[in-house]
């Protein structure tokens, strides 16, 4: 949103959502391994992942912060360097990764 439309100086409310929405949308099964989330957060360059349920329904979201909270517990010897990187990520502007 801040990028197609603030930073465009568009008005939100004039704005319809199907002209800043990503398409196609890349999700993950809840049943997928933590890797294959950030695998194709990290392919398609993209900071939220919708998670679907058995049916195909959006249970969820993961995001870069939540891969990087999830790395900081189950590896605590990473390099704060990396979890950083992670972090910065998420930001609205990072370019990390």
């Amino acid at each position: 949103m801040v990028r197609n439309v603030c930073a465009k100086d568009l008005l939100a409310s004039k704005t319809p959502a199907v002209s800043i929405m990503s398409s196609p949308v890349a999700t993950v099964s809840r049943n997928s391994l933590v890797e294959r989330a950030a695998d194709l957060m990290v392919k398609n360059k993209i900071r939220h992942l919708p998670v679907e349920d058995n049916d195909g329904n959006i249970i969820g979201v993961i995001t870069t912060t939540d891969l990087a909270r999830y790395l900081r517990r189950k590896l605590p010897s990473t390099d704060p360097e990396i979890l950083d990187a992670i972090y910065a990520f998420d930001e609205p502007y990072g370019t990390a990764l």
